[in-house]
């Protein structure tokens, strides 16, 4: 299980006495734990941090798009600091606020020397078509259950991967066709015991996963944490022609950038039928048609 570290700076509210103005009763289903598991002080510091990074966010558009200097930026820092907190309603101590403004000059800052280092102009160039795959809701109908031995079982009683063979066959003739997992079970088993359940004919085509990528709290909160991920690979990669396959690909409307209009690329699943729905198949033969035809 993998649980971000608080860092040794943040003031951990517990040290002062103070409990959380909320206990958020949601269950992350793109994260390995459930929000009643975490601790006060995570729950305290995740929001923190997602403060800072969405006022990044802010500056670095009013950096590029208005013209603002780094200096102008960094001195609106802290008035955006606390708008957000108090438009979010936390209650948060003196010490979490100041905590909060230093990291989102810090996120300011560092964005600004990213952009001197690196080009400014993202393309989306590499030609490879490439399936970002699911397992629960994808290729069988339900949502895995791993028991204390480490066995998985489905939720819906039906069979596992039963549409494994199907998805092999519409590959198939694609023989160029490369498969990213992003399945949760990631987040439980190792990779190789997740590769594992793939029939060879997909096995052999993984050619990564989206583990190690992190979405922020706020997505996790708002259920397109998955999107979130398979956009960031998608940036990363610098990928064209791709298409996901997932039954929690949410947040396709404000996720979309000007470069980018994710409503093309995700193929939004109903979890009771899968890719066993006639509709998400005629969308794969499509994008596999389409895909391979304006390749170089």
């Amino acid at each position: 299980m993998n649980r971000q570290p608080i860092p040794n700076d943040f003031p951990r509210a517990s040290r002062q006495g103070i409990a959380p103005r909320i206990r958020p009763a949601l269950t992350f289903t793109n994260w390995p734990i459930c929000s009643a598991l975490l601790s006060d002080d995570e729950l305290r510091y995740f929001q923190c941090e997602d403060i800072a990074i969405g006022v990044d966010v802010v500056a670095t558009r009013r950096i590029i798009k208005h013209q603002w200097s780094l200096q102008m930026a960094l001195s609106n820092i802290e008035a955006s600091v606390i708008e957000a907190v108090r438009w979010g309603g936390w209650e948060l101590t003196d010490a979490e606020v100041a905590w909060t403004i230093d990291r989102a000059r810090q996120l300011v800052s560092n964005s600004a020397v990213d952009r001197e280092t690196k080009p400014t102009a993202l393309v989306l160039d590499q030609p490879t078509p490439t399936l970002f795959l699911d397992y629960d809701g994808t290729l069988h109908r339900g949502h895995g259950l791993l028991d204390e031995h480490g066995d998985v079982s489905l939720d819906s009683a039906q069979p596992m991967f039963e549409y494994a063979p199907l998805l092999a066959s519409m590959l198939q003739p694609y023989p160029d066709v490369q498969i990213v997992l992003t399945t949760s079970w990631l987040e439980k088993l190792p990779f190789e015991q997740v590769l594992s359940y793939l029939p060879p004919a997909l096995a052999n085509r993984v050619v990564a996963t989206t583990k190690g990528i992190k979405p922020r709290f706020g997505y996790l909160k708002d259920g397109s944490a998955r999107t979130y991920v398979i956009r960031s690979y998608v940036f990363e990669n610098h990928l064209k022609n791709w298409l996901a396959l997932d039954d929690s690909v949410y947040g396709a409307f404000h996720l979309s950038t000007e470069i980018l209009d994710l409503s093309k690329h995700l193929v939004l699943l109903d979890s009771k039928k899968g890719i066993g729905d006639s509709a998400a198949q005629e969308r794969i033969e499509e994008w596999l048609v389409d895909a391979h035809h304006f390749q170089p």
